[in-house]
């Protein structure tokens, strides 16, 4: 039988407060390894933002990242994930290309944003995440989305959704996550 925990990162392994992760949690993760139960993580932030955090010696059998879109093995490979079709990367593309409210967009290899506001460093401060590059869409596939519009303004956004997004807020900042539909079988 294997023997797996998983943990989140943030306000779990690490915390805003502090901005470190403590010595007990990094000693649990090291002891539970030696036992022969694989750790991963389980997060909504992407790979390529752990280096932003404090998680140097800290090993783990897997990652679970981007709420559930992506996985990749205990070296970082990728293993499979939960794209957006093409219908609902073209309306996120369209929204982060007008260009009226910050918009993130997360591929495989990390994230960017069309423009920066006070908005979005004051929502990003409170993660200890840093500011998105700013640049325009390649075509890549997409795994996330992330918006920073308030609860107000959302039904300005929902016009311009195409069906197979599906919109979560998780952050009275005016975070919108959006993910592909659950239902739709992983790539």
């Amino acid at each position: 039988m294997i023997k797996a925990i998983f943990f989140d990162i943030d306000g779990t392994l690490v915390s805003h407060e502090t901005k470190k992760v403590p010595e007990s949690a990094k000693e649990a993760v090291r002891k539970l390894r030696e036992r022969g139960i694989r750790v991963f993580t389980c997060s909504g932030r992407h790979v390529a933002e752990f280096k932003n955090l404090p998680l140097e010696g800290m090993e783990f059998d897997g990652y679970i990242l981007l709420n559930g879109q992506m996985y990749l093995d205990e070296n970082r490979n990728y293993l499979g994930g939960q794209s957006f079709t093409k219908e609902a990367t073209d309306s996120l593309v369209e929204i982060f290309e007008k260009g009226q409210e910050p918009l993130v967009l997360v591929n495989g290899q990390g994230h960017y944003i069309n423009f920066v506001s006070e908005k979005v460093i004051t929502a990003l401060r409170e993660v200890s995440t840093p500011i998105p590059v700013i640049r325009e869409y390649q075509g890549e596939e997409l795994f996330q989305a992330t918006s920073f519009y308030t609860a107000e303004e959302e039904e300005i956004l929902e016009k311009h959704l195409h069906k197979d997004l599906k919109p979560a807020r998780w952050s009275n900042k005016g975070w919108i996550l959006f993910l592909p539909m659950a239902g739709r079988p992983p790539v």
